[in-house]
């Protein structure tokens, strides 16, 4: 026997002891009596000594624990005694002063003896029981680090939770929970709550101070509202609110730094917060079955997300070609289509305003004409038409002027400081940025957005919103402004006939499916917005003053040529359309930027090929393959390279190749055996020619043989040797 083989024999036999060592301190130390049909609690426990510090009994039918039968295992640490059908535990329980884990999920325990509570456990598990309220048996449990109530009948959790100040892991699932105690914010240290398929309707503010809470799951409840309070979790990773009445989701949930998986499928969502671009930590995000209409152009800046779940909402306007090619499609669809449809829509709210704030420069020069008395201030709202807009009296900038020069120099110099505060102190904390906004125009676009959503919330509830159309009419003919975004129109009214002297309109979020002839003879309109509507043609009348046009999410085929007279029309924005191409009389327009994105596009517009002013063009999920040649020439002329053969012979195959097999039936394999194929695809290294032996740096081919030399020819020394 050589040494090796002694050492492999010691070794075997060291290993034998170590394994009847183990089984004698196990037989020694646990006691297991799993699935062995038991009908009584086994009176052999603790027969062999007081040491045992595990028992296991779970899968029998054991119905009831017999006094003094745990006084023998004083030393336990860890009990099992699931699946059985026990209903009560003996007082006695008390004894186990030492017991750190209880296992007594799926039997039928209606309630806890007195005595529970003189134990330390740091983890119980009683799932699957008949327990009908929250035990308070394990109120001051200080040790108690994981609890499992999940799957009974509980109605009420009192204030005995909050009690468990040790507490990490807490499970509540499948109950009959209405709601959650304020003392759930004194659990500081708690790592993972689960109250899923309850009747909660709302969860309580208090959850924010959690600031150890990384796991939330609440699915399947009634809870129609997220409490902002919950952005103060600063360690959630996972958010589970699936099968909920959710219809806003708020933008505190943005601030959450450390999200990573957000599952909020199955509610009645309206939008996500335009702010989710914060959430750099984002994998995972599913809003199928919501009633999203758009996603927010910042989840495409979500670098690390790579999953996302938006099947299911039917007034979602995102093409099929686009789900299918999953996260990475989505996200560059957001970037470019959903931002450019943003960008079109802020563009036409700030033209508007621009009108409007002229409008208002002209009714207060109108008035400093007249001068400051009453009477003329009646004149001169009477001549503008009245209105809210029209200055009162002493405006603030006139009681700006009457201060004195030194007094306003103060005053503007401690507003720079409170400004510079200010910003220091949203730089600190950037959640203080929605309640501290610095300026009214802020202010103003919060409040627009809060119509918004109010506006959405009232369209879940099939109510109608939005301004009358005749009120939106008449007051057009103050501010030259119509206004009939979301007021459920089908069709235009008559009365807009009266109104041709406006220079903006818009109609988005309707049902119109036509126009007529009811915008004829506008000739000042400079801005138009169609979007979102069930058009299957664009007006055909001519706008000469027109600049910008929108019409994004209609049904629309074909492009008028009469826009071509518009010599100013400089944004045309048409995606989401069923569009096969523009007039190529387009090209006359000074159009400088053309939204063409989720059509049915097969080539490159005509209308863009001519365009010497055009700066932006999108063609994204359309079925563009190549580019026109007028549009692929370069503005300097390149010297134009000479073709190539893909296939090029010469000299004779190597002898030990010449019956290489091949299909020589394929159009695509040369008929001829002496031949080299220099492919496009192909790669420059100092490699050995398989041919003749020769080492070049020039073009390497493949072929069935292998690598052959591309210069064996006549030329090729090597070769030609």
């Amino acid at each position: 026997m050589t040494t090796a083989e002694k050492h492999k024999a010691v070794e075997k036999r060291l290993k034998a002891h170590e394994k009847e060592a183990a089984k004698k301190v196990n037989t020694a130390v646990r006691y297991e009596h799993s699935k062995a049909k038991l009908a009584v609690f086994p009176a052999d426990v603790g027969a062999k000594g007081g040491g045992l510090l595990e028992l296991d009994v779970s899968w029998n039918d054991i119905r009831e624990i017999p006094m003094g039968a745990f006084r023998r295992i004083l030393e336990l640490e860890e009990m099992d005694l699931s699946y059985n059908a026990l209903t009560l535990l003996p007082e006695e329980m008390s004894v186990l002063n030492k017991l750190r884990l209880l296992d007594l999920q799926s039997n039928n325990i209606i309630y806890l003896p007195t005595s529970f509570e003189q134990l330390h456990l740091e983890e119980l598990y009683m799932a699957n029981n008949q327990l009908q309220q929250f035990p308070h048996e394990v109120r001051d449990m200080g040790s108690l680090r994981v609890l499992d109530l999940a799957s009974n009948r509980i109605v009420r959790v009192g204030r005995t939770l909050g009690t468990l100040r040790q507490l990490q892991q807490l499970s509540l699932a499948e109950n009959l929970i209405p709601t959650l105690p304020p003392d759930v914010g004194k659990l500081f240290n708690l790592r993972v709550i689960n109250v899923s398929s309850n009747n909660l309707t709302t969860l309580p503010m208090e959850l924010g101070l959690c600031q150890n809470l990384e796991v939330l799951a609440a699915s399947n409840n009634r809870i129609e509202s997220i409490p902002s309070h919950l952005a103060d979790c600063r360690k959630l990773r996972v958010l589970d609110l699936q099968h909920n009445a959710i219809s806003v989701l708020p933008i505190e949930i943005c601030y959450i730094n450390t999200l990573q998986i957000a599952l909020l499928a199955d509610n009645r969502i309206i939008t996500l917060p335009d702010l989710m671009d914060r959430l750099g930590q984002l994998l995972t995000l599913d809003v199928s079955r919501n009633r999203l209409r758009r996603l927010p152009p910042s989840l495409g800046a979500c670098a690390n997300l790579k999953t996302i779940h938006c099947e299911g909402n039917p007034d979602l306007q995102i093409p099929d070609c686009v789900l299918v090619g999953g996260p990475t499609a989505i996200k560059a669809y957001l970037l470019t289509v959903v931002l450019d449809s943003v960008y079109i829509e802020g563009l036409m709210e700030e033209q508007v305003n621009d009108l409007k704030a002229q409008q208002r420069e002209a009714k207060a020069a109108l008035m400093g004409d007249l001068g400051g008395d009453d009477n003329d201030e009646i004149v001169a709202r009477a001549a503008l038409g009245g209105g809210d807009d029209a200055p009162t009296t002493l405006t603030d900038g006139d009681k700006i002027n009457q201060l004195d020069p030194t007094e306003l120099a103060a005053r503007q110099r401690e507003a720079q400081e409170a400004a510079e505060k200010m910003r220091a102190r949203l730089a600190q904390d950037p959640r203080l940025e929605r309640k501290m906004l610095a300026t009214k125009k802020h202010l103003q676009r919060e409040f627009r957005a809060q119509v918004e959503y109010t506006r959405a919330v009232l369209a879940l509830k099939d109510f109608t919103y939005g301004a009358s159309p005749i009120n939106a009419i008449n007051k057009a003919k103050k501010n030259n402004v119509l206004d009939l975004k979301g007021t459920a129109l089908r069709t235009l009214v008559p009365e807009i006939a009266a109104v041709k002297s406006i220079t903006a309109l818009d109609l988005r979020n309707n049902s119109i499916t036509g126009t007529g002839r009811l915008l004829r003879g506008f000739k000042h309109l400079q801005m138009m917005d169609l979007s979102m509507n069930l058009l299957a043609e664009l007006p055909d009348e001519p706008f000469p003053a027109l600049e910008h046009l929108a019409a994004n999410c209609n049904q629309l085929k074909a492009v008028p040529e009469s826009y071509a007279n518009s010599k100013n029309l400089k944004t045309l924005s048409l995606s989401d359309n069923l569009l096969t191409d523009l007039p190529q009389s387009l090209d006359s327009a000074p159009l400088e930027t053309l939204l063409l994105a989720n059509n049915r596009l097969t080539g490159w517009p005509m209308a863009a090929q001519g365009s010497l002013t055009l700066r932006k063009l999108n063609l994204a999920a359309n079925q563009v393959r190549r580019r026109a040649c007028a549009a692929a020439q370069p503005r300097r002329p390149v010297p134009p390279r000479p073709a190539r053969a893909p296939f090029e012979w010469a000299g004779p195959l190597p002898p030990a190749r010449r019956s290489g097999s091949f299909p020589r039936t394929s159009p695509s394999w040369p008929t001829s055996r002496c031949w080299t194929f220099r492919s496009t695809e192909s790669r420059r290294s100092p490699r050995e020619c398989r041919a003749c032996g020769c080492s070049s740096t020039s073009t390497w081919g493949s072929t069935p043989w292998g690598t052959i030399c591309p210069r064996r020819s006549p030329t090729c020394g090597a070769c030609a040797a």
